[in-house]
């Protein structure tokens, strides 16, 4: 435990999402800028005495669990069915790793704040906590710390994820951008040519 409180704070500049920028859209992109890299994570893994996070894997066996499971539903599904199908899972997976990676850069800031003195509203924690007991900035730290180990874990999945949309179905993924027209369309001409059947 002495050994974490002499430890300065491995994190760099916690990675924000830019103003203006939606959070929703979920993309593979912002899940890599908001979690740590890969020299991060055996960086924060060393100085808070972590197992690092197996990422590798990770991203394969998630990677290989996808594929699997489109090639025991194709059938049933069908070719744009399971595209649908694997667009939502995979879309799960995006979304989660950029939730992780927005927990784990707040963490970051904050760990940052009650770190740095010049930063630091909370005058107290100027001072070293007593003796035996962690202080408010070190549980700060070792929170972020934990919450980067889980944001690279759940990035490599959504790589997996990526990876095997890819192979599945034959073309990078994309997030769902919620415009309905093509669909709209394609349901339209439908439901008329279904109609013109019962003239």
């Amino acid at each position: 435990m002495t050994k974490k409180t002499t430890q300065k704070s491995r994190f760099t500049a916690a990675r924000t999402v830019p103003a203006g920028k939606p959070r929703s859209s979920g993309t593979l992109e912002l899940a890599a800028q908001l979690c740590p890299t890969e020299n991060q994570m055996t960086s924060i893994a060393r100085a808070f005495a972590l197992d690092p996070a197996d990422a590798a894997s990770v991203r394969d066996t998630a990677e290989a669990t996808i594929v699997n499971l489109a090639k025991l539903m194709e059938d049933d599904l069908g070719e744009r069915g399971l595209q649908i199908f694997l667009q939502r899972v995979v879309g799960a997976f995006v979304g989660a790793a950029v939730g992780a990676g927005n927990v784990y850069s707040n963490a970051v800031s904050e760990a940052q704040r009650l770190s740095n003195p010049l930063l630091n509203d909370d005058r107290d924690e100027d001072r070293p906590g007593p003796i035996g007991f962690d202080d408010r900035a070190q549980r700060k730290r070792e929170y972020a710390a934990a919450r980067g180990l889980q944001a690279r874990t759940t990035l490599a999945a959504a790589q997996g994820a990526v990876a095997a949309y890819l192979h599945a179905v034959g073309e990078e993924w994309k997030p769902y951008t919620g415009n309905n027209e093509g669909v709209a369309q394609v349901v339209r001409g439908a439901a008329a040519a279904q109609m013109a059947a019962f003239d």
